[in-house]
């Protein structure tokens, strides 16, 4: 007669568990250096442009479409606390206005 030792195969679960929930964990974040300084909803923080593209108009008549006339631009950022790591919850809290500010600034600074 075979008998099972309960508590030593709960151990083996235990060790099984533990292990699976070491190798999902996420490698820790990157810390990023900031292309200008600016504050949202008065909190200190940086940006990072990922993607800023200005097309501009062609001016034409015979344009296709009012933005192929008068242009437009593409800009994709994201906001970085002060020591460099991604702050995705302030980018939540944005209001238009900030983000309207911050495309302003980083067409300004594209121009300079």
């Amino acid at each position: 007669m075979m008998t099972t030792d309960y508590f030593e195969l709960a151990k083996g679960l235990a060790r099984a568990q533990a292990a699976h929930i070491l190798s999902r964990k996420q490698a820790p974040a990157k810390r990023e250096a900031c292309d200008f300084e600016t504050q949202v909803m008065g909190i200190p923080c940086g940006v990072v442009v990922d993607r800023c593209d200005v097309i501009k108009g062609s001016r034409s008549y015979n344009a296709p479409s009012d933005l192929d006339y008068y242009g437009y631009h593409i800009i994709e950022f994201h906001l970085i606390d002060r020591k460099g790591y991604k702050a995705e919850w302030l980018g939540k809290r944005m209001s238009p206005g900030d983000i309207r500010r911050i495309e302003t600034e980083i067409l300004e600074r594209r121009e300079a």
